[in-house]
């Protein structure tokens, strides 16, 4: 079973063209991530499973407004930057790393498991993965909302995104790829797994362009959530997940969230991509697409059954111990978008 993980993640970066040279083949699912003797090497840790969720019910308090990135004050981009950096160096009591790299090593362990990609659960994993990261913000800093970046609108190296006061800019090709300004730069930002430092490097070869606004629009045309066989081989003109999700484009090229995190590149590439703090406001702005969906569509999710274990509708989400379900209604949850009616 965990042979047969591990080479589905090599099928995963080959189709990207990726290098997951440190997952070794000898690496088992139930240690990757665990002991100093663990086949993977050194950075391997053990820990709680992270992120420990609040009950639901603890979600639903004042609503919180997500702004569009290039709509935050200067005072809101550092504050948002800040907090980010607090959790960085910040651990948990009981803990042994970093309440930031507690959300790495959980979305690791979903890529490993097959818990949150390439199936219907990818929406609904991701909108409790920022949420509850958001929440940690804002025990830091109650006044910080999740900015989302409109891939489609500020689609260059030179937008507000990746100015120094934000997210920073493109990595050096001298330096194999290091980011080299804004607070995310190399001797600033130390990753934990697959580090030590993040890398860049947009409009790669893999990916030279974002996706559009007519590609972003032609998602609201596809009155479906999912169908059937519910992974990557969904049909996208009847699976609105897989379109979002980017999987056999007819170009032939990654799209959408597949192509977002291609262009970006560096470390986003890799399963351990939440190093990339970029990688929040990316699937902030899926969440709202998903959500603008919703507002048409309504709720509905498909499958009920019939897909892998976490990816039905009531099937418990692992580690934060809700369900599809549960989340499909994002303003019960506590949040709004700038751009909701």
């Amino acid at each position: 079973m965990a042979r047969s993980l591990i080479s589905g993640m090599h099928g995963l970066a080959l189709a990207f063209g990726l290098c997951l040279s440190w997952v070794s083949p000898s690496c088992v699912l139930g240690d990757c991530l665990c002991g100093s003797t663990c086949s993977c090497g050194p950075d391997c840790v053990c820990g709680l499973l992270p992120p420990n969720l609040p009950p639901i019910g603890q979600w639903k308090h004042e609503p919180i407004l997500r702004k569009n990135q290039n709509a935050l004050t200067s005072e809101e981009r550092r504050a948002f930057i800040e907090a980010v950096k607090t959790l960085k160096k910040t651990i948990r009591p009981g803990g042994v790393i970093s309440i930031y790299d507690e959300y790495v090593q959980a979305h690791i362990e979903a890529m490993m498991n097959q818990a949150a990609h390439e199936g219907p659960a990818l929406l609904p994993w991701h909108r409790a993965f920022i949420r509850a990261f958001e929440l940690d913000l804002q025990a830091v800093n109650p006044r910080v909302a999740l900015p989302y970046w409109d891939f489609s609108v500020d689609n260059s190296p030179q937008s507000a995104m990746w100015a120094d006061d934000f997210m920073g800019g493109n990595g050096d090709p001298a330096d194999n790829y290091a980011v080299a300004s804004g607070p995310f730069r190399k001797g600033r930002w130390i990753l934990r797994f697959a580090g030590p430092h993040l890398r860049r490097d947009f409009g790669n070869r893999r990916a030279p362009t974002l996706p559009r606004t007519d590609q972003v629009l032609a998602a609201f045309l596809i009155d479906q959530y999912d169908d059937d066989p519910w992974s990557p081989d969904s049909d996208i003109t009847r699976s609105f997940r897989n379109y979002l999700e980017g999987w056999h484009h007819p170009s032939g090229e990654p799209e959408m969230h597949n192509r977002v995190h291609a262009w970006i590149g560096g470390s986003m590439l890799l399963m351990s991509s939440p190093n990339e703090p970029a990688f929040f406001p990316l699937h902030a702005n899926l969440d709202r697409i998903w959500g603008q969906w919703q507002d048409i569509y309504g709720f509905a999710y498909e499958p009920i059954k019939g897909a892998r274990p976490g990816h039905n509708l009531r099937d418990e989400m692992q580690p934060f111990g809700v369900t599809p379900e549960d989340v499909l209604d994002y303003r019960a949850l506590g949040y709004r978008y700038d751009t909701d009616p």
